[in-house]
């Protein structure tokens, strides 16, 4: 039985794209995530091999804007057919008490009422 998701993102005009596996879809809210990235020079091909050998289960077609902030990553995603988005992403890189302190931080931040 599969564990996990895999997902391709592709590259853009500077970048090569990427496939990467997931964990299981947890519960939403804050949680720890841990994936692997493998680099592709054909994002495109890779899709068409990985459908073909395994299916597709869903298509979500997305655009994003990434904010950096200190080492957290603010994700702005308009998602087709669903609506606008917010996701926040802490990389662990001074421990997991910084990490848990600046998600506080953020979310606190976007949760205020007097947010711009």
């Amino acid at each position: 039985m599969p564990k996990g998701r895999l997902k391709i993102a592709p590259g853009g005009a500077s970048r090569d794209g990427e496939l990467i596996g997931l964990p299981p879809a947890g519960p939403h809210g804050a949680r720890t995530s841990e994936f692997q990235r493998l680099p592709t020079s054909d994002a495109a091909g890779t899709r068409r091999l990985l459908e073909r050998m395994l299916g597709l289960r869903a298509c979500v077609r997305k655009w994003r804007e990434v904010w950096l902030y200190k080492n957290a990553r603010i994700h702005l995603d308009t998602v087709e057919g669903l609506g606008r988005f917010i996701e926040i992403e802490v990389v662990v890189t001074e421990g997991m008490a910084q990490a848990r302190r600046l998600m506080k931080e953020l979310t606190r931040r976007w949760e205020s009422p007097g947010r711009t």
